[in-house]
């Protein structure tokens, strides 16, 4: 009789799978907020366009502070407060649009083409300021001369020349639109 050597099957246990982190949980939120938002205006506003009014929405959120969004062709309106719960999207509030903003009533209603992207350009830059300089500043220190905004940053590509405008006004010496963005020229 010949006894054979097995050899034991020592399976190698898989390492648990890491619990997701807050920040994890707080930027899939952050992503399904956003999408409810879109989902909510395309509902009632199917050719609304949005942005974050102010820049670190994700972080104003977490820290429980109170978050708008700047709109452009959703029924007049400019701005909505989104109303969040525990990190649940329940809605936007839309803001009243002063009386001095609307056109007189026997005024025929706007052109679809002729959409006024100025409000819209002017949030824009101004909540993403900030930034913008400081992508500048590291652009010139590594001898660049412009600066290129993709436009997956940008807004509504019909609004872009108004951006452009905007930027000019708030120090850039030139921005143009091209195919993928904005161009800036670098102040000197």
């Amino acid at each position: 009789m010949c006894w054979r050597k097995t050899q034991p099957n020592y399976q190698i246990p898989m390492p648990a799978p890491l619990p997701e982190t807050e920040a994890d949980l707080l930027r899939r939120a952050f992503g399904l907020i956003q999408r409810r938002i879109g989902e909510h205006l395309a509902g009632a506003y199917p050719e609304a366009r949005w942005i974050w009014a102010l820049p670190n929405a994700q972080a104003r959120i977490a820290a429980g502070e109170p978050v708008h969004i700047v709109l452009n062709r959703a029924g007049g309106y400019r701005k909505a407060e989104v109303q969040i719960v525990r990190l649940q999207f329940k809605g936007l509030r839309f803001e009243p649009v002063p009386d001095f903003v609307l056109p007189p009533p026997d005024d025929p209603p706007e052109e679809p083409g002729e959409t006024d992207y100025s409000y819209l350009a002017y949030e824009w830059v101004a909540a993403h300021a900030m930034e913008l300089d400081a992508r500048a500043n590291e652009a010139a220190g590594r001898g660049e001369t412009e600066l290129v905004i993709p436009a997956d940053e940008l807004p509504d590509p019909a609004g872009w020349q108004a951006v452009c405008e905007e930027l000019m006004r708030n120090g850039f010496s030139e921005a143009v639109v091209t195919e993928t963005g904005i161009t800036t020229k670098l102040s000197e």
